[in-house]
């Protein structure tokens, strides 16, 4: 049996039919965000009890983005193949899985990459390229909004972990955080994802004693190597490495970063929880900005509030400073995704989505694991994090112009 792509709806019976699959998303996307959100809470006490240096600690990021980039175009493969359930579920058990077993992590260094390696290589399974391949199913009219709300996901995180991950690393030390954490995010997610989260096409396979295989020669799209050999894809996928280094060093360095400027360590977690409000901010308003306005303008807009970032944090060693230098991130990083899942079936259809947007959320994964690199080793050269706010200027400004140059889209997908 085949399943073809649904009549085009209003937005309205799209969100009265499929709310769940956006809402659903945001949770999973939250939970799938705890390594990112964590580290850089945790580092000072790492450091501490193994004597580490940031730029050792921070070597994990850069094995999720080693393994991230390695499995990208298999991950959107058995997307197109399988769909989405069947991705997530055994995704969120072994992701949760692996991040309780950082907390077992030995004196040696081998043990804390081996358990980052592990992290990222499950952490492929529950990426945003997972929730926004079942969003992108589902909806079409209102399409940005909806992986806006997705999206908000990576914006809870950012708001809850840091500020988690250190009262449990208070009571129960780094390594219990871990495994609290890693317990409660998979007794969180997986019972309300096993129930609830059934696309159109899984909900049709289950009533059916026939496998059924979306047909996608019957979905809009371009060849595949025609899209990735086209001149938009590639200043995408530049412009999405640029701003998510920029932006995964500030957010996995930001508490440090503050701390270092005089605030408590609880004022500075704080004030690293505006990241997360202002990223659930960015992707709502990004969403709906997108339904209504030029894609590119909105890329455009979100890299220019990562530029001033730095000035804010150098100019300034307040709070207020702080906390508006954590709103830029967020709202920078918060439209950013956004705008990559809503421009990639507007450029490029639908027919190859999940290995489309596959291949770009691997990027943004190297400039996650490169962005918390630089920004440890750079410390560790210099004492401070003044290169590293200096060096992020240049990285934003450069995705700010390749997002505003890509031109709008000629059909609508």
């Amino acid at each position: 049996m085949v399943l073809n792509p649904p009549a085009v709806e209003s937005g309205r019976s799209e969100w009265e039919r499929s709310w769940y699959i956006a809402l659903l998303s945001t949770l999973g996307i939250a939970v799938s965000v705890m390594h990112t959100y964590t580290l850089g809470a945790l580092m000072p006490a790492i450091h501490a009890s193994t004597g580490w240096t940031r730029s050792q600690i921070s070597v994990g990021p850069i094995l999720v983005s080693i393994t991230g980039i390695i499995c990208a175009p298999f991950l959107g493969a058995a997307i197109d193949r399988y769909g989405t359930r069947r991705v997530a579920l055994p995704g969120l058990v072994l992701y949760c899985a692996a991040f309780s077993a950082l907390g077992f992590t030995g004196p040696k260094m081998i043990s804390w990459e081996i358990g980052w390696t592990l992290v990222g290589l499950f952490f492929v399974l529950v990426s945003p390229t997972v929730w926004t391949a079942a969003v992108v199913a589902e909806f079409d009219t209102s399409r940005g909004k909806a992986i806006g709300v997705a999206l908000a996901g990576t914006g809870v995180g950012s708001i809850c972990f840091p500020y988690i991950s250190t009262l449990l690393q208070e009571h129960f030390g780094w390594r219990g955080a871990y495994e609290w954490l890693g317990m409660g995010g998979l007794l969180l997610s997986f019972p309300l994802i096993w129930i609830f989260f059934r696309s159109s096409q899984d909900r049709l396979r289950i009533s059916s004693s026939t496998a059924i295989l979306l047909d996608r020669s019957t979905l809009s799209g371009v060849p595949v190597r025609e899209a990735f050999l086209s001149r938009r894809y590639l200043q995408m996928a530049v412009a999405c490495l640029c701003a998510s280094t920029a932006g995964a060093a500030m957010a996995v360095h930001f508490v440090p970063i503050v701390r270092g400027n005089g605030l408590s360590p609880h004022t500075a977690a704080a004030v690293a929880a505006g990241i997360g409000f202002s990223s659930i901010v960015g992707r709502l308003s990004g969403g709906y900005l997108l339904d209504r306005v030029s894609g590119p303008l909105v890329g455009f807009i979100s890299c220019a509030f990562g530029v001033l970032v730095a000035p804010a944090l150098l100019l300034s060693h307040s709070a207020g400073a702080g906390l508006f230098g954590a709103c830029m991130v967020g709202l920078s990083a918060g439209m950013e995704i956004a705008v990559l899942a809503y421009l990639i079936p507007r450029y490029f259809g639908v027919r190859h989505y999940g290995l489309l947007f596959a291949v770009m959320n691997g990027l943004v994964i190297v400039g996650l694991g490169v962005g918390p690199y630089l920004g440890g080793y750079l410390f560790d050269r210099s004492g401070n994090y003044r290169t590293l706010l200096l060096l992020t200027v240049p990285l934003y400004l450069a995705s700010a112009i390749l997002f505003g140059t890509l031109g709008r889209p000629t059909d609508r997908n």
